[in-house]
């Protein structure tokens, strides 16, 4: 839905998503996602986190659809400080492309939290992404928690868009047509690299692609809960993946203070006018849908075009299920249609 209009004086309620509307195959596998999402809740030992990550992978590639074919799929690395950072990049021949001409680029960001999620765990969708958005996609494995901190993987963001500003040439991309898409955790990296670096100073981000961004991240941050109102298996799913993002969020998050927590959260973020267009998708029944909603409207507020878009039926992490269910190719196909008037407008 289009946003429109000023931005009430207090936090806008989400869209709802009653019981009633509910996605007939995602009914279908509530059971052995709220199992498996059981399982890398409890099933770790404390610390280790690479069994929890293993899940995770695994559980996306299990409702992932077959990898689509394309023309490029290649693993790159850049030098950092702190050691190399690892980068895929796909491209799929855009109809109509002469020899030559230069393609938009999509920096995507990967969601897990902040601790899970890799270039494996989204590779499908990086793939869908290529052939709808008609684009150059270079997927970043920034570092995680809890390793590593927050600014560790803001740092590795900036470190992807200077690196790709400079080779530009190198993979006939025009950085004047960049656009910023995170899912979760990356949604969340992609806000704040849009808010600091689409200054004068700066070459401006195109455009901005949050799918169900975290937005909120001080520590009093209510996730929306609709729980009460839900069948007991769809409650259940819903309540586990807000333990789960609070979890995985709590090593990244965890050494900021109050003060720093409100600096780094887009939802507070006090100027927004500077902000490209952006598009705003996701699920009706996700524990995140309040922020991400509010956001989406302070947006528009401050003047920004915004188009948000909720899937109502779904759940968080919907989009990486598009092996089994329909709505999820849908969404990444909203993506696309979304991003190509903006990167490929007349005469770019």
């Amino acid at each position: 839905m289009r946003c429109a209009g000023p931005a009430p004086r207090q936090q806008p309620e989400p869209p709802a998503a009653p019981i009633a509307v509910l996605d007939p195959q995602l009914r279908a596998l509530i059971p052995a996602l709220k199992s498996a999402l059981a399982a890398t809740l409890g099933g770790a030992a404390p610390g280790d986190i690479e069994r929890t990550r293993a899940a995770y992978v695994a559980r996306c590639l299990r409702y992932a659809p077959h990898p689509a074919v394309i023309d490029i799929c290649e693993d790159l690395s850049i030098e950092r400080a702190g050691g190399a950072l690892s980068v895929r990049h796909y491209r799929a021949q855009a109809p109509g492309r002469m020899p030559g001409q230069h393609l938009p680029a999509l920096v995507f960001l990967h969601g897990g939290g902040g601790t899970c999620g890799d270039l494996e765990s989204h590779d499908r969708v990086c793939r869908q992404l290529a052939i709808n958005a008609r684009s150059a996609v270079f997927s970043v494995d920034y570092r995680r928690a809890p390793e590593h901190a927050l600014i560790d993987a803001l740092a590795d963001v900036r470190a992807a868009l200077d690196w790709l500003a400079s080779h530009a040439e190198v993979f006939s991309i025009d950085q004047k047509r960049l656009a910023l898409v995170g899912e979760e955790a990356g949604g969340y990296l992609a806000a704040l690299a849009a808010l600091e670096l689409n200054t004068a100073d700066h070459q401006p981000i195109a455009m901005q692609v949050l799918i169900s961004p975290l937005l909120d991240v001080t520590r009093d941050a209510v996730l929306t809960d609709h729980t009460a109102d839900l069948a007991d298996d769809l409650a259940a799913l819903v309540g586990a993946q807000a333990r789960f993002l609070r979890a995985q969020t709590r090593d990244w998050l965890g050494s900021l203070s109050t003060t720093e927590r409100a600096l780094k959260s887009p939802l507070h973020a006090t100027a927004l006018s500077h902000l490209p267009p952006t598009y705003v998708l996701f699920a009706g029944h996700d524990p995140l849908a309040g922020q991400i909603h509010h956001y989406a409207t302070r947006l528009t507020a401050a003047g920004v075009e915004v188009t948000q878009e909720c899937f109502t039926g779904m759940v968080h992490g919907f989009m990486l299920m598009g092996g089994h269910l329909a709505g999820a190719q849908h969404a990444i196909a909203r993506i696309g249609q979304a991003l190509r008037p903006v990167l490929h407008r007349k005469g770019a």
